[in-house]
């Protein structure tokens, strides 16, 4: 049975491109996602408009493969991009659909080229024929796995992450002060009992130890760590935590972009350089960074930085008294930085047991 539904929207452009698409098609369908496709979903003689009307009001998804031909026909209102674009623009404009629902792909051509303009300001995943395909289907994967704002809100645990979050911080265990080690503790289990997925670099000291409180959670709810957990690592380097899904990368530089890609969200413990890399890269495509500052070193920096140069879109729904309480004492940090992801991501807080 499928476990999340996608509409994909796309330019009839040449059969090369048809093809493509597809391939990328069967390929999502045999992760168990049911995939509405004109080709197979809309035969001969059947009401086109209809059906693409349809397709989107059911699906969890829409993903919009982007060459510039689709740019164009989306923007003039020609052919079924058209029709599409009109629909989804229209939802867009009434909020009567969660925003984060849409997903542009980008096939071809840059992101001002081949983008609709309904659907410049937002983040893509870059499908162009010389990136790595394997990691952007990754990616796809990731966000239709994450469970969708457009499913109703309810108190039980989701079966899917609500948001992926990527928890960077000092890797080297004997630097971490004990405090510190229970509040990277502390975030694992809450980020478990609330319902995220969590994202790390493999590394033995912040990513070991919340990765481990992460999964000993998980594992008491009856969930499979596979679903809830990804680490990104460089190739060659032994992963101190060896469980979930593993992503590996040539370098430590490229980790710290991927690792922005596949992430919703950050929080940064400590650090000793290569944590506040992750954190900047973070804030570089967009994505909100919550630094607990009792931690010391990047985490200290970067939330002085932050709190001082406030703007009201740094987090969006979060204001600068909310926070400022990311400053409270450890290891009670831990908590109000998952609650306001919480509200971040349109959830109800929750009153997380204590250490």
């Amino acid at each position: 049975m499928a476990k999340v539904s996608c509409f994909v929207s796309y330019a009839w452009e040449n059969d090369p491109h048809r093809a493509w698409t597809e391939a990328l098609a069967k390929r999502l369908s045999q992760c168990q996602i049911k995939v509405y496709l004109d080709k197979w979903d809309c035969p001969v003689g059947c009401e086109l408009a209809r059906f693409m009307q349809q397709s989107i009001a059911q699906s969890d998804y829409v993903l919009i493969i982007c060459p510039p031909e689709y740019a164009r026909k989306a923007d003039s209102g020609r052919g079924g991009a058209g029709q599409e674009a009109t629909i989804m623009y229209g939802e867009l404009l009434t909020e009567s659909s969660p925003a984060d629902r849409f997903l542009p792909l980008l096939r071809r051509g840059s992101a001002a080229d081949a983008l609709p303009a309904y659907l410049k300001t937002r983040h893509y995943i870059d499908f162009r024929p010389d990136r790595n395909q394997d990691q952007a289907f990754e990616q796809v994967c990731l966000r239709l796995f994450s469970e969708s704002s457009s499913t109703p809100q309810a108190t039980a645990r989701p079966l899917r992450p609500i948001r992926w979050i990527r928890v960077t911080g000092t890797g080297d265990l004997g630097r971490i002060e004990p405090v510190v080690q229970n509040t990277a503790r502390m975030l694992g289990e809450c980020l478990a009992d609330a319902g995220f997925g969590l994202i790390t670099g493999g590394w033995p000291g912040v990513d070991r130890l919340v990765a481990d409180a992460f999964r000993a959670r998980l594992q008491t709810a009856g969930f499979s760590t596979g679903d809830f957990l990804t680490q990104i690592c460089d190739i060659g380097r032994e992963n101190a935590f060896p469980e979930g899904r593993i992503i590996q990368v040539e370098t430590s530089q490229i980790g710290y972009t991927e690792s922005a890609l596949y992430s919703d969200a950050c929080i940064l413990l400590a650090g000793l350089g290569g944590a506040l890399q992750t954190a900047l890269w973070m804030r570089h495509t967009g994505k909100p960074v919550l630094p607990l500052p009792e931690t010391g070193s990047d985490a200290k920096a970067f939330w002085y930085s932050i709190n001082e140069l406030w703007t009201d879109d740094l987090l969006p729904g979060i204001s600068r008294q909310e926070f400022q309480r990311l400053a409270r004492p450890l290891p009670g940090a831990a908590r109000e930085a998952v609650n306001l992801l919480l509200k971040w991501a349109g959830r109800p807080s929750q009153q997380f047991a204590g250490r």
